[in-house]
């Protein structure tokens, strides 16, 4: 098989330097312009070709990874007696599916970096479009969550903590308020006090709460909005957006590669967001 590379008459650890010098030398010598023989001409259009290929980095990424896909060694065969048990054996466990890794029948250090680079990105990029597939499901469930209430009407107040935090702008602290079923923030201007009756309303799920309404104490008749969620809702707008990129745009490998990490950091931190903030 004649590779590219062997048109260009270059190794295929060739620099993209290289690839240049050959492609201008070749095209020299075999541009109509300067023969007319057939053979030249064809060559010439090869010569084209590949530097098409070769001459762009993510093209020559996947050119190199389809090269060393071909050059692995077949898969073994079996026969029905080698994997079917004989009825006179004991009972074995089933077999596990078998899976060849990328190049393993070359020495790495004889491999180019880029190609191990481009048979890693390979290899992450299924598991990238599962764990999209997972994180359109939370931002469901999240929706789902989110647009329904769960009313607790008889809250007490069981204890009042004050957090601090120092910050350039100077100190600030808030309380976290913790009742017998939920806890949340309020500012440091709202008076609750340990026996204070509450009603909370959250999500049935996630636990998060939306409004309080204090039905005793200093502050009764109040009603305090908790939370609008509007960073749980930028990074579900962000988690669902690059899911759904990564399952159904086709780009380079690469540019794969990034916008399934990029999915799967947000829905990280959507995670976060929801069990720890």
């Amino acid at each position: 098989m004649k590779t590219y590379y062997a048109i260009l008459e270059l190794d295929e650890r060739a620099s993209p330097d290289d690839i240049r010098r050959a492609y201008r030398r070749l095209v020299l010598l075999t541009h109509p312009d300067r023969t007319t023989d057939p053979t030249q001409h064809r060559r010439y259009l090869a010569v084209n070709e590949a530097y098409e290929t070769l001459g762009d980095r993510g093209r020559r990424l996947r050119y190199d990874a389809h090269l060393a896909r071909q050059r692995q060694p077949l898969p073994p065969v079996f026969t029905l007696d080698e994997v079917a048990p004989k009825p006179q054996s004991a009972p074995t466990a089933p077999r596990r599916g078998f899976r060849i890794p990328f190049l393993q029948n070359q020495d790495p250090k004889h491999i180019p970096l880029h190609i191990r680079y481009a048979a890693e990105i390979q290899r992450a990029l299924p598991r990238f479009r599962m764990a999209a597939y997972a994180s359109l499901l939370c931002v469901l469930l999240v929706a789902v969550d989110f647009n329904r209430t769960e009313i607790l009407p008889d809250e007490t107040v069981q204890e009042t903590e004050r957090v601090s935090s120092r910050t350039k702008r100077g100190d600030w602290y808030y309380f976290r308020i913790f009742t017998e079923n939920t806890s949340f923030k309020v500012n440091s201007t709202i008076d609750l006090a340990k026996g204070d009756q509450v009603m909370v309303e959250q999500t049935p799920w996630f636990g998060k709460v939306k409004n309080v309404t204090i039905n005793s104490g200093k502050m009764q008749g109040n009603t305090l909005q908790i939370s609008n969620f509007d960073l749980l809702w930028s990074l579900a707008v962000l988690v669902a957006g690059s899911a759904v990129l990564v399952i159904f745009l086709d780009v380079r490998p690469d540019r794969a590669f990034n916008l399934g990490f990029a999915n799967s950091l947000a829905a990280f931190f959507m995670v976060v967001y929801l069990f720890f903030v």
